[in-house]
């Protein structure tokens, strides 16, 4: 800003054409031997209207230094560029170290897909070598295990796969190799170069600017008080012309004298005046060309870093976050256990898994494949004549003999006989001593003889239906008949095999209605009252009492009720007697025979055969 040159002055000047003074007065805050610092308003004509009309006034500074003010302006913007220059290049530092850990970090990418994998029949085959202990033989003869490459156990290239991320970081890594290696290679060859030819001229142009110092050397001071004296003799000469008659000075020789002073004042003051905007406007040029370098540096290295990021957007972060970033976490399982090589080695999660009573095959319910009876049994020895006790087991075709009743444990039998090879024909009478049946095998050629089985149990109904059924499935070794036999005994479909008891439930009739089950709930209770009224206990013919088991209707034995420790009457439950015309020694040898073991007297009376009602399910 311009100034005026008094310092805290009052300046009283006299208007010409006027006939009374009129002060004026101009404060000014100065500073550095004159300069001035006001606010910038309107223009600086119309700021300084009245100023410049003033002949003592001065609008430029004549006391100071600007080229040295100028070129401090100037060192200033030398230190700013040596600033940026040594920020950029840091950063083609950094641009160059990018580059050798972004070739690390590529050099890091090493997934496992193509590594090489056993499948899963050689995985199988392996285990199955090792168990056997025969790995150490296939070392031996150099076998190699059947391999698959990794990567084929996950979902293929193209579809956001995991097998996809190699390739993505590779060129993610890649492109920013040659991002660092593009802005190293500008900053170092074009936009720092720039700026130290730009530094290196502002130095020159820092000694041209210092060198107008004479520019700026002036007279205005001396001129300024030579203007100030005459003005002052020009109002003297006024006053005397006009209230004196003493007149000693002509006031117009004295305004000569004022205007010639005022004229050389003027002078030297616009050549001040346009030394000062010479170096100012040459000074903004200046600033202008330093401020554009500097931007347009600064412009290109954000547009370098501006390319890295938006290569870091374009090639890792868009494209993770459409891919893999994107994809179901379940995928990658869904194709692996659905799709891939190894798909065989899964289920279906929604495959239901299998149950023993919906598996079937061929004579699944064969007849002959049936449990008839099974109980605790004592049997005699051959030689000691003692009993020892075991659970046996009458199927079909064999009798077999276990330690225990569990067959889910106990599955391997201690002795089995084939009934093909074996009679049952004595038993002892109801009401013996001891209810015993013995079975004989057969001869089996020249050198096995013929050995008699001695059972005994604890009653005569159970020894009975060991006895009865015996009888039934060693007098034929026709499978059909037997299977027939079992079919009767079992109340089993001829057919089919299946248990005919278990078809009548499924197909029971509908739910009865209330005032149906009412009426059926008065009967069941009628029904009830007199069964308690006629239950009596029976008696033997050798007088011991029997159970109530003599009342129940004659009816066939069934699995459930053979392990129950029943007495039945033996009017209910003995064989019909033979006719009479049968022979003594046909009768004998049966079931029918009044002998107490059937007729074979070599057997003594202490055969026993304990029946339990024990059964395994």
């Amino acid at each position: 800003m311009n100034s005026i040159n008094q310092d805290n002055q009052t300046i009283m000047t006299q208007q010409t054409g006027h006939t009374q003074n009129t002060e004026h007065t101009y404060l000014s805050s100065t500073t550095n031997g004159g300069a001035t610092m006001s606010l910038h308003t309107n223009s600086a004509a119309a700021q300084y209207k009245e100023v410049l009309k003033q002949p003592l006034a001065i609008t430029v500074p004549y006391n100071l230094q600007p080229t040295e003010i100028l070129a401090q302006r100037f060192t200033c913007w030398k230190a700013i560029i040596k600033a940026v220059l040594v920020y950029l290049q840091e950063t083609c530092s950094i641009q160059d170290e990018i580059v050798r850990q972004q070739i690390r970090l590529s050099h890091a990418i090493n997934f496992p897909f193509q590594n090489l994998l056993p499948t899963a029949n050689a995985l199988s085959e392996k285990k199955s070598a090792e168990g056997n202990g025969i790995h150490k033989d296939k070392g031996k003869n150099g076998g190699k295990l059947e391999s698959l490459v990794m990567g084929k156990l996950f979902a293929p290239s193209g579809n956001n796969s995991v097998v996809d991320l190699p390739q993505v970081l590779a060129e993610y890594h890649s492109s920013m190799i040659q991002a660092a290696q593009y802005a190293s290679r500008e900053l170092n060859n074009t936009i720092i170069p720039r700026l130290v030819d730009l530094r290196r001229d502002l130095q020159v142009k820092i000694k041209e600017i210092k060198e107008l110092e004479s520019d700026f050397a002036n007279s205005l001071d001396s001129q300024l008080n030579n203007t100030k004296k005459e003005l002052q003799q020009y109002s003297q000469a006024l006053e005397q012309a006009k209230y004196s008659t003493n007149n000693k000075l002509d006031p117009y020789l004295c305004k000569l004298t004022l205007d010639r002073s005022i004229k050389r004042q003027l002078h030297e003051e616009n050549f001040l005046h346009e030394a000062y905007l010479n170096l100012q406007t040459s000074g903004g040029e200046l600033e202008k060309v330093i401020i554009h370098e500097i931007q347009n540096a600064l412009t290109q290295y954000a547009k370098l870093m501006g390319q890295e990021a938006q290569l870091v957007f374009d090639t890792i972060i868009s494209k993770l976050d459409s891919g893999f970033l994107n994809v179901d976490p379940a995928m990658e399982w869904s194709y692996y256990t659905e799709s891939s090589v190894n798909k065989d080695c899964f289920i279906p999660l929604d495959l239901p898994m299998r149950h023993f009573s919906k598996i079937t095959y061929k004579s699944q319910f064969d007849p002959l494949a049936n449990e008839l009876l099974s109980g605790f049994l004592e049997k005699r020895s051959k030689f000691l004549k003692s009993y020892t006790r075991g659970f046996y087991l009458l199927t079909p075709t064999f009798l077999h003999e276990f330690k225990t009743g569990d067959r889910k444990k106990d599955v391997i039998p201690i002795m089995s006989l084939s009934l093909n090879d074996c009679t049952v024909a004595e038993h002892s009478k109801r009401g013996s001593s001891e209810y015993k049946f013995v079975l004989h095998a057969k001869q089996n050629g020249l050198i096995h003889r013929g050995q008699n089985w001695v059972f005994r149990c604890d009653s005569y109904d159970t020894m009975f239906k060991w006895f009865d059924i015996m009888k039934k499935l060693t007098s034929t070794t026709d499978p059909k008949v037997r299977s027939k036999i079992v079919c009767e005994y079992l109340n089993l479909d001829l057919e089919t095999g299946k248990n005919l008891n278990k078809v009548m439930k499924r197909t029971a009739s509908p739910p009865l209605s209330t005032s149906q089950r009412s009426v059926l709930s008065n009967e069941s209770k009628v029904v009830s009252k007199s069964a308690k009224n006629n239950l009596k206990i029976g008696t033997s013919p050798e007088g011991g009492k029997t159970s109530n088991a003599a009342i129940l209707p004659n009816r066939p034995i069934t699995p459930i009720q053979q392990f129950h420790n029943m007495n039945i009457d033996d009017n209910v439950m003995s064989p019909e007697k033979p006719p009479e015309s049968m022979s003594e020694s046909s009768a004998n040898v049966g079931p029918y025979s009044d002998h107490p073991y059937g007729g074979n007297s070599e057997y003594d009376d202490s055969i026993v055969m304990n029946g339990y009602g024990d059964k395994w399910d």
